[in-house]
């Protein structure tokens, strides 16, 4: 299943996915957030957030920065690359700090091979195609795909070539293609 984000144009395509990040890290109970944030060295996050937990008898932070990524094809490794550097940077300040690359278009195969590599140290995550959809439906309660295609094909015999999910200014459509 594939989502689609709408944009006037690439910036506003961005900054859609931006605003949807933003409200699934609030719906997961993280605070302070903020857009593109620029960090020491000139760095620019795109989402940064945090949520207090309380340990013993001392609150500790735990930062989360996001990259988010609406390119039409999958991120490469550059992209990758430059996000570790910057979480590796966040975490000089903030051993707890962990990083989201939230990537539209999903990643390449090196970027996965690297993610494959580091993800068992949980500091970074990269979510993407199903994971993106399975975040949305989720966060605005919809209905399981399966059970769309069932109520669809109730009402027409044509072959459902996709069922996809559409995102523009805090909602989400549907979209069936025959």
């Amino acid at each position: 299943m594939k989502l689609y984000i709408l944009g006037k144009n690439t910036d506003d395509k961005g900054s859609q996915l931006e605003d949807l990040t933003r409200d699934i890290l609030a719906s997961q109970g993280y605070e302070n957030i903020v857009a593109n944030t620029v960090y020491s060295g000139g760095s620019e996050m795109d989402v940064a957030a945090s949520y207090k937990k309380q340990v013993g008898i001392k609150n500790m932070d735990f930062p989360v920065i996001c990259e988010c990524k609406a390119h039409n094809k999958p991120i490469n490794i550059n992209d990758w690359l430059k996000f570790i550097g910057k979480i590796y940077l966040e975490k000089l300040n903030n051993s707890h700090t962990v990083g989201l690359m939230i990537a539209l278009s999903g990643a390449n195969g090196n970027v996965i091979g690297s993610y494959n590599d580091i993800k068992k140290h949980q500091f970074v995550h990269l979510i993407a195609n199903d994971d993106l959809v399975s975040l949305l439906i989720e966060e605005f309660s919809l209905l399981h795909p399966d059970y769309i295609e069932k109520y669809i094909l109730q009402y027409t015999s044509k072959k459902i070539a996709e069922i996809g999910l559409v995102y523009y200014s805090k909602c989400v459509y549907w979209v069936v293609n025959f």
